[in-house]
């Protein structure tokens, strides 16, 4: 009994393992037609699907179906591209640039909340936590984003994380709770010097001024918080209010586009 036992686990192994070769070696083969000019592309999506059929758990062959999908464009594209993307996120809530190439091309509420039944599977992963509050800001949900990020920074042990208060941030603002909004944007400038993320930049870059872009491209390491600061301060139509109203009314923007 021993015998077939074992026997059957190096069977199953040896069966795993011709399944990743196999599934390699036609990633390779799409890879290579995705290369060719226009007639390639249909080729290497048979290759990447039948990767993906080999190696449900891996990513890379969905990865390179929405690659595919992003090149053909049209509805046909759009759908491709789509499904994969939601795949790899039930997958992985952080495969390569999978979720700026999400943010950045789909704004559909549908498509947002399938987009957080997939992260949901990821219950104790902190970015996919970050990720669904996110998009419970973007379906006008803050009373939800605000209970992901608390528990995002939970988790953390108190840890600074300025992703998570900028969701704070926004959540009490696009609630009406003004002053919520504005001391978790203060922690949030408070630890501007310490983001390596990109957050703060990526919440105003559209209200910058062309030469405010050129100074944060430009920026040393530990002028985050003083370039910041500065941003708004430029901005704030009443220096004699305690709260900067700009930046309430930005992020109350922030929800409608």
């Amino acid at each position: 009994m021993l015998a077939l036992l074992l026997a059957a686990l190096w069977g199953g192994g040896a069966l795993q393992d011709t399944a990743t070769a196999r599934a390699e070696s036609l990633l390779a083969v799409g890879r290579a037609q995705f290369a060719r000019p226009v007639i390639g592309r249909y080729a290497a999506l048979d290759a990447f699907r039948s990767a993906a059929r080999l190696v449900p758990t891996n990513p890379e062959p969905l990865y390179w179906q929405m690659k595919v999908g992003f090149y053909l464009g049209s509805d046909e594209g759009d759908v491709l591209a789509r499904e994969a993307i939601l795949r790899i996120l039930a997958l992985t809530p952080d495969y390569q640039d999978v979720w700026e190439r999400f943010e950045t091309v789909y704004r559909n509420p549908k498509i947002w909340r399938r987009a957080d039944r997939a992260l949901a599977r990821h219950r104790d992963d902190m970015v996919a936590m970050e990720r669904r509050a996110e998009l419970a800001i973007a379906l006008e949900e803050p009373q939800r984003a605000d209970s992901l990020a608390a528990e995002v920074l939970r988790r953390r042990g108190g840890g600074p994380r300025v992703p998570a208060y900028l969701v704070r941030a926004e959540a009490g603002f696009d609630a009406g709770r003004d002053s919520a909004g504005y001391a978790w944007y203060d922690s949030a400038l408070a630890y501007a010097d310490l983001d390596s993320t990109g957050a703060m930049w990526a919440a105003v870059w559209m209200i910058a001024s062309p030469a405010e872009v050129r100074a944060q491209d430009a920026l040393p390491p530990g002028e985050r918080r003083r370039f910041f600061e500065r941003f708004w301060v430029t901005r704030d139509p009443n220096l004699l209010t305690a709260g900067n109203e700009r930046i309430a009314e930005h992020f109350r923007r922030l929800a409608y586009t």
